[in-house]
């Protein structure tokens, strides 16, 4: 019974309130009662907060290494051990760095620690990646350190407890359905380390970083630098997140969070200042963040020590603070260009042009002026693959018809597999010049080995290119190996451009290939050249179309029809989608919605969809129950997509634009879960069940 007091005094203390009751005499309670209560705390764990309720699931916390005293700055490694009495709870065994709000570590008492972790990051921390494993009574550790959150200031002993919201009943979303539990306590005692052995472990964790070629060793040994608070470590962590020789995300990451546990950041910040302001280093973008974060963490401490209650909302109450000093960086910066060449001043202006673009927005003008010439005199000295990221992020900025002799340089020297860069380069030279960039776009069509997309094909408005025909014909008259070979489907996007850009020279032979070859092409292949008879000869096609669609399951249909639709839409076409639309088939019903939404030229189709809509609505808007039920067959279930393909082709149609009113009521009348879920923020999505 003298541990159920302490366990009691200890929840009280770390729950930061008071214990309450109605009852003036404790001993009142039913005995049974608190028997209960102490035999749910002790074999299932508590579920804090509103409402909460005893889980079958505990969660205890136990120090990793056979000790308990430990120097400042060396790593105290903590397990959380879950297990659960009976089946059906999970938890998320995924442990990101900076920590997520997964878990939180209390300390007592307070006197003595920086809560770094929230300082810097606020008490949100989130990701959206997860592990999820089942919980049974074979313990399910989740491993962290008590550096992943504070740094010990003064010697002494310290109690620590973690309250998790990890675990959650299974089949639930645990994002709406995880409950809050809080562990056992264990007590550290913390004493001072001497500069001359923070010195040693320096050196010591140095040496271990560089023999090991393992990241996730490597990273491990950084987070111990990391852990390490004095000037001898923090000397150590900027050098080392300067020199960027060593390419490893891991190592990098854990370096910069290295910088949060530092206690003289003006130290650091003097180092990265003078690095940037060094015209002869040549600046990364990830070097502007550390002198704007370093700065904003010694306020935000500045008035957390006048007022410690304001520690969870530092974080989110500076953001125009974040912009003055982004501004500042900004300028400073700016001023070291004229000191700069070669790589130092085309990775400054590159730097300059990333930072100063807030996300989604413009770059300021008045900057812009300043380093648009840098770039355009320099374009040429950037590598191919930094150049294409550079005009695609900033091509409103750097548009300039001074571009077109690079752009042409990329099409004809560039041969890798980055298929994006020739698309790119291919868009930006038509905007610049379209005379000059024709030839590139049939050279383009011609080549049999490439892959870029029809969409940036179609940016050359020529309806024919009788240039062409020979290529394509070519193409087509290789015979493709069996359906199991990767090279069945290589055809696919050399057939697609076929009914865009062949002439009717061509037709007799096209057709003789595809009667011989009909059952060796693939179905999106043969899709692709019914579109071209269809586009020369309608009556001819028609009936090749017809045996295509009746001769072929759903699936293969399906991928006919990709390749009848690639390069729009014709009257034959339409018009089987219409019938297809007229259904009963969820899929296929489905199915042709969309691609009337997406292909179709004519507005009436919009007309037909709301009609099939009502009709719709009709026969099923009393069977939704059934219609959403997991246990309902698949024909029942996919009648769903009919409502949600309508609905989202009547927003989306390339023949007409819905008005805001339009599509509030649209989605507003949604009568399907599936429906319902591509608008969340009409219908949020509903817990299942009650929060344990």
């Amino acid at each position: 019974m003298l541990n159920v007091a302490a366990h009691a005094k200890h929840r009280n203390e770390f729950a930061g309130h008071r214990i309450s009751g109605t009852s003036k005499n404790p001993l009142a309670m039913n005995i049974k009662a608190i028997l209960a209560i102490i035999v749910m705390g002790v074999f299932y764990g508590f579920a804090t907060g509103q409402n909460a309720k005893p889980v079958p699931v505990k969660a205890t916390l136990t120090l990793a290494e056979a000790r308990e005293t430990y120097r400042t700055g060396d790593p105290i490694r903590l397990v959380v051990s879950f297990t659960a009495e009976t089946d059906g709870y999970s938890i998320d065994e995924h442990v990101g760095k900076p920590m997520l709000s997964l878990d939180q570590l209390i300390v007592s008492p307070k006197k003595g620690i920086f809560p770094w972790l929230e300082i810097s990051s606020g008490p949100t921390r989130g990701t959206d990646f997860s592990m999820i494993r089942e919980l049974s009574l074979e313990p399910a550790n989740i491993k962290f350190a008590a550096n992943d959150f504070i740094r010990f200031d003064e010697p002494g002993t310290y109690t620590l407890l973690v309250r998790t919201t990890r675990a959650y009943k299974s089949n639930t979303d645990p994002r709406r359905e995880a409950f809050t539990l809080e562990t056992n306590t264990v007590k550290v005692t913390i004493v001072p380390m001497t500069p001359d052995e923070e010195a040693h472990e320096v050196d010591r964790l140095g040496r271990l970083i560089g023999i090991t070629s393992d990241v996730f060793i490597r990273e491990r040994y950084t987070e111990e630098l990391g852990y390490l608070p004095g000037d001898i470590a923090t000397r150590e962590k900027v050098s080392r997140i300067l020199d960027r020789s060593l390419n490893d995300g891991n190592y990098n990451r854990a370096l910069f969070i290295g910088l949060g546990s530092i206690r003289n950041r003006e130290l650091a910040l003097s180092m990265f200042e003078a690095a940037l302001q060094d015209p002869d280093r040549v600046p990364t973008h990830d070097l502007m963040f550390p002198p704007i974060d370093l700065r904003l963490v010694s306020e935000r401490v500045i008035k957390w020590q006048a007022n410690p209650e304001l520690l969870s909302s530092l974080a989110a109450s500076d953001q125009k603070r974040r912009e003055e000093l982004r501004a500042e960086c900004i300028k400073k910066f700016l001023g070291t260009l004229p000191q700069r060449k070669g790589q130092s001043l085309i990775r400054a202006a590159i730097v300059l042009l990333e930072f100063m673009r807030p996300y989604g927005g413009t770059a300021d003008p008045t900057i812009h002026g300043a380093i648009r010439p840098i770039l355009l005199d320099h374009i040429d000295d950037i590598d191919v693959n930094e150049r294409d990221r550079i005009l695609l992020a900033f091509w409103k900025e750097l548009k300039d018809p001074r571009l077109v002799p690079i752009l042409e340089k990329t099409l004809r020297d560039y041969q890798g597999d980055m298929t994006s860069y020739r698309e790119n380069a291919l868009e930006h030279l038509m905007e610049l010049n379209p005379a000059r960039a024709l030839p590139f776009f049939i050279e383009e069509i011609r080549n049999p080995g490439s892959s870029v997309k029809l969409e940036v094909l179609e940016k050359l408005k020529d309806e024919v290119l009788p240039e062409v025909d020979d290529a394509l014909l070519k193409m087509l008259s290789i015979v493709p190996p069996e359906r199991s070979s990767r090279e069945y489907y290589r055809p696919e996007a050399q057939a697609a451009r076929l009914p865009r850009f062949a002439s009717s020279g061509i037709y007799v032979e096209i057709k003789s290939l595809f009667e011989e070859n009909r059952t060796r092409y693939s179905p999106s292949v043969r899709g692709s050249i019914l579109a071209y008879l269809a586009k020369y000869s309608e009556i001819e096609a028609e009936n090749l179309i017809a045996e295509e669609i009746n001769g072929s399951d759903e699936n293969a249909t399906r991928e006919v029809l990709n390749g009848l639709t690639k390069s729009g839409l014709s009257a034959i076409v339409r018009n089987l989608l219409i019938e297809r639309l007229e259904g009963e088939v969820g899929l296929t019903v489905a199915d042709a919605a969309w691609r009337l939404s997406k292909h179709s030229t004519d507005a009436t189709d919009r007309v037909r969809l709301i009609d099939r809509l009502d009709r719709w609505r009709k026969e099923w808007g009393s069977r939704i129950t059934e219609v959403d039920s997991p246990k309902s067959t698949d024909t029942i279930k996919w009648q769903a997509t009919i409502e949600r393909e309508i609905v989202l082709g009547l927003i989306n149609g390339k023949a007409w634009k819905a008005t805001p009113e339009e599509i509030d009521r649209l989605s507003r009348n949604c009568l399907t879960k599936y429906c319902k879920d591509q608008f969340p923020k009409i219908f949020p999505p509903i817990a299942q069940g009650s929060r344990e």
